[in-house]
């Protein structure tokens, strides 16, 4: 008997649409297309609460000494579990993005930054997460949350963002 594949949608130019990580939404609509979700997220695993507390707290306790890339002995446990979380969760990703104030030429300020993501990066890398899963951006002074004018603004601004989302 001859199989019959039926035709593909207009946009995927006659194909049939492909689902690659067999969860049901297909590529085209998949915001995760290498790890199985659910429709109702877009293709992806839900983030539960627990991951995202473990997030914000690995987030809130990052400190570094001050014009410096290295990390405060205060970061390390929040740190920890974060490491624990993406070795459980191989299909997470991290973005660490990392901006400073206006204090300083702006090729230190992106230096700062720069070493800064890349020291979280190591310190994770060394507790055995795969470095594939951490990506990381740096903006020196250039996304200022707060005024640069006043110590508060200038310590807000100061500051390391963690984003975690399934690849």
């Amino acid at each position: 008997f001859p199989v019959t594949i039926p035709p593909g949608e207009v946009q995927n130019k006659g194909c049939p649409n492909s689902d690659t990580d067999s969860d049901g939404v297909f590529d085209a609509d998949d915001e995760c297309l290498y790890t199985a979700g659910s429709l109702d997220n877009k293709g992806c695993p839900v983030i539960t609460q627990e991951e995202m507390d473990v997030i914000n707290k690995a987030t809130e306790q990052i400190e570094f000494d001050e014009s410096s890339s290295e990390l405060k002995s205060t970061s390390y446990q929040s740190l920890e579990a974060l490491a624990t979380l993406l070795k459980s969760r191989e299909g997470l990703t991290l973005k660490v993005i990392s901006h400073s104030d206006n204090e300083g030429s702006e090729s230190a300020k992106m230096k700062l930054t720069e070493d800064r993501s890349l020291s979280i990066k190591q310190f994770l890398v060394n507790k055995i997460v795969n470095p594939t899963q951490i990506m990381c951006e740096f903006y020196g002074g250039s996304k200022p949350i707060g005024d640069n004018n006043t110590p508060e603004g200038r310590r807000r601004n100061n500051r390391t963002e963690l984003i975690i989302k399934y690849k």
